[in-house]
């Protein structure tokens, strides 16, 4: 395993991981135990809590907007009001 020395390294690592760990070809243990070990952030036990059930539309909705609106933000305020709408 190679180090991790750019943000680029970094996503690309973690897509591939995310990419591997529910596909039906199998991955590497020893490599997913380090990943997981070596995280620094986790979640509070009230975040972990959000997690558990099922997604509400709702609560899917409000992703996909602040995504919508983290994008268009750079194109002005007059798009972010018109995304606000929907």
């Amino acid at each position: 395993m190679t180090a991790v020395t750019s943000t680029e390294d970094l996503l690309a690592a973690a897509t591939d991981f995310y990419k591997n760990l529910y596909s039906s070809c199998e991955t590497d243990p020893v490599v997913q135990e380090e990943l997981l070990f070596n995280l620094s952030l986790s979640l509070s036990p009230e975040e972990a809590d959000l997690c558990e059930g099922d997604l509400t539309v709702p609560e899917c909705l409000q992703a996909l907007m602040a995504c919508l609106l983290s994008s268009i933000l750079p194109f002005g305020p007059f798009w972010a009001l018109i995304w606000s709408m929907f």
